[in-house]
């Protein structure tokens, strides 16, 4: 179990001696130990501000949804995508190392599976859904309604929650597992040849259609 102090602000820093005595032990047993340093906290400022600055557009456009170009984007699945993308973050600061993991941060099955993997798959499942949504209009000059856009969206959560609900209820062993004396999630070789293949197939996807989707024109094209 993780340890109890602290939560998820920002760690101290364990003292460099004790780390690299620590991350000795830890190549022992074939698991990276770095000391989090300042590059972590400038690459989580840097991040949530492309965040942020995101976000500001999106309420932007929210607030300006009448303006025609901006309602045939589908900025509710735009919405979604982005949010994805935001706890898709979240999930990458402690599986990357990114700061100290104690108290809430040391969970590892819950950043790792239920925030890294989940929602990586659902970005790139919801790209896939919104890429062919075009592909159904423009290329197939079909229509793709929001009764479609609904279902999509319900099996993509359905097939990824799945997945990550298998590898949370079958033993850490296999999966992650928190390691309390080098405060780190210890991810086995079968679970990222898992995740990764997945998410590869997901990406060839989106990649498939972005390929299909290269000669199409906008709706709303308003410099020609």
């Amino acid at each position: 179990m993780p340890p109890s102090n602290g939560g998820l602000a920002l760690q101290p820093r364990i003292d460099p001696a004790t780390r690299e005595n620590v991350s000795v032990l830890g190549g022992m047993f074939g698991i990276k130990v770095d000391n989090p340093d300042h590059d972590d906290t400038v690459t989580i400022a840097v991040c949530a501000s492309v965040f942020g600055l995101t976000a500001v557009m999106l309420t932007y456009a929210w607030c300006n949804y009448n303006y025609r170009p901006i309602r045939a984007k589908n900025l509710t699945w735009t919405t979604l995508i982005y949010l994805s993308t935001v706890l898709w973050f979240l999930g990458n600061i402690p599986a990357n190392g990114h700061v100290r993991l104690v108290g809430a941060w040391g969970h590892c099955k819950l950043w790792i599976i239920w925030f890294r993997v989940l929602f990586c798959f659902v970005f790139a499942s919801m790209t896939i859904v919104r890429f062919y949504a075009l592909e159904r209009v423009f290329n197939q000059k079909k229509p793709f309604t929001m009764w479609s856009s609904f279902i999509s969206g319900c099996v993509v959560i359905v097939l990824n929650v799945v997945y990550c609900l298998v590898n949370q209820l079958i033993s850490g062993s296999l999966t992650t597992e928190y390691v309390e004396l080098l405060e780190v999630c210890n991810v086995t070789q079968a679970f990222r040849i898992a995740a990764l293949t997945f998410q590869w197939v997901l990406w060839a996807g989106v990649g498939v259609l972005f390929f299909r989707l290269r000669n199409i024109q906008s709706s709303f094209n308003e410099f020609r």
